[in-house]
């Protein structure tokens, strides 16, 4: 775990984990890996952090690790913070044409069966390193910020026992994935390729994603985690 120092100002906390998270990087990485990473601004933060660092040439490839969502800002952007991250190391960038949510499970079917899909996922079979957020079913979810989610559909989700979802993925407080209406038009990494990693970092903070984050630990969704005090102290009496 890295402990970041707390803060009333969660853009602080962000920037924080993000430099711990590119810490943690520059010690783990090396030659021959492959890195996956979701979206959100936590790692747009580390992406932007990682540009404006002198970084070693490594032969590495970095892939996305669920579909982009269509209606954000192109800088938070999957495809983008890949991009971003392999230029930072003179790497190779990969990327995925498809949504993290389809409209309808038979256009998943089409896109699953494409080869730009088959490409990706054939990737995520090889991962070194996977770099995650952990969302929360509440009003500010990235899904809800992303338009994939109206705020209803958000909170509908609690009442299915869902805690926390990772690459749009969603699972309860023992980290085990939970059927939704959502799962058939999924475009995402499972997460049992996350369990076997031997690093599946997830970035969060905030008293919100205390439940998401503790299914994620259960569930060994994730095997690093990086976060700030307070969210740690609440961790740690739970």
């Amino acid at each position: 775990a890295y402990v970041v120092p707390k803060s009333y100002d969660l853009l602080v906390i962000k920037r924080s984990i993000a430099r711990a998270g590119l810490n943690l990087l520059r010690r783990i990485i090396e030659n021959g890996q492959v890195i996956g990473t979701a979206w959100g601004t936590t790692i747009s933060e580390l992406a932007t952090y990682a540009e404006q660092e002198r970084l070693p040439q490594l032969d590495i490839d970095f892939v996305p690790l669920d579909g982009g969502p269509e209606n954000i800002e192109s800088e938070f952007h999957v495809n983008t913070l890949c991009y971003k991250l392999a230029c930072a190391f003179s790497a190779r960038s990969h990327y995925i044409y498809a949504p993290a949510i389809t409209r309808t499970a038979e256009i998943r079917e089409a896109i699953i069966s494409d080869v730009n899909y088959e490409k990706i996922s054939a990737f995520w079979n090889k991962l070194d390193i996977a770099i995650v957020g952990i969302g929360a079913p509440v009003k500010s979810s990235n899904l809800v910020w992303s338009g994939d989610f109206g705020r209803d559909a958000i909170l509908s989700l609690g009442k299915a026992g869902v805690v926390g979802e990772i690459c749009s993925v969603f699972y309860d407080i023992n980290g085990k994935t939970v059927k939704t209406d959502f799962s058939d038009r999924t475009i995402a990494v499972p997460l049992e390729i996350l369990q076997a990693l031997p690093y599946s970092i997830g970035m969060a903070a905030s008293r919100e994603k205390i439940p998401a984050i503790m299914g994620a630990l259960r569930g060994h969704l994730i095997n690093v985690l990086i976060t700030d005090e307070e969210t740690t102290r609440i961790l740690l009496n739970e």
